[in-house]
């Protein structure tokens, strides 16, 4: 798997800077997290984690910081069902003083303090080395793609710092500018992609669940 440092450096030569003159090594770092947090909208990580619960319909999910959508509730859980059925009633989640907040609702059994709740839940990729990340959670096949996207965001922050710069040639950034946004827009097409395939996870989870992505504007 690849990490920030070899990704980083995919980047600068795409952009022809492999020795950083132009583009800073904290700005690329900049262009792939933001590169990484679009791709995890358009097609996120699938994680599970069982929640201790206390006694309440309404529970704080302690550890599920990186959480961005519930697809799945097992409760009551038994971890030695094979047949392990979701949860088939109401609940909702919502952040509140920085932690998840779940709500269950409509079922006849209340939470008491100890019994297990399964969730399972779409959470963004991680780059290993980018934010203390440990691991790189996305497959292989998708680095090429990231690559060009980050180049793209990276060399429209350069265009438009060009355009503030005195005595810069006009012309020199609306090329640039025009680089950056055929890059993005191969990006964009790609994210529209993955957003249009079926949503990774378990096979009994959401049937038609499809990750619904923020407008892209050039």
């Amino acid at each position: 798997m690849s990490d920030l440092a070899t990704l980083r450096g995919r980047v600068a030569a795409v952009l022809g800077d492999s020795s950083n003159v132009r583009y800073s090594t904290d700005l690329l770092a900049e262009a792939l997290r933001s590169a990484v947090e679009e791709y995890s909208a358009a097609y996120p990580q699938i994680k599970e984690a069982v929640h201790t619960a206390t006694a309440g319909r309404q529970q704080t999910l302690t550890g599920f910081e990186d959480l961005q959508h519930i697809l799945r509730i097992d409760f009551p859980y038994d971890s030695t069902d094979e047949n392990q059925m979701p949860y088939p009633y109401g609940y909702y989640h919502y952040w509140r003083n920085g932690a998840v907040m779940l709500e269950l609702f409509n079922g006849s059994q209340v939470p008491q303090a100890g019994d297990s709740i399964r969730i399972v839940y779409a959470a963004p990729h991680t780059l290993k080395d980018l934010d203390s990340a440990i691991v790189t959670s996305f497959p292989p096949q998708h680095f090429t793609p990231l690559v060009h996207g980050a180049a793209g965001k990276a060399a429209l922050t350069r265009a438009q710092n060009m355009i503030e710069a005195y005595g810069q040639r006009s012309d020199e950034s609306n090329k640039l500018k025009e680089w950056a946004n055929a890059e993005l827009m191969v990006f964009a097409h790609f994210l529209t992609a993955l957003s249009n395939m079926p949503a990774p996870g378990p096979t009994n989870g959401l049937p038609g669940q499809r990750w619904k992505l923020d407008e892209f504007d050039l």
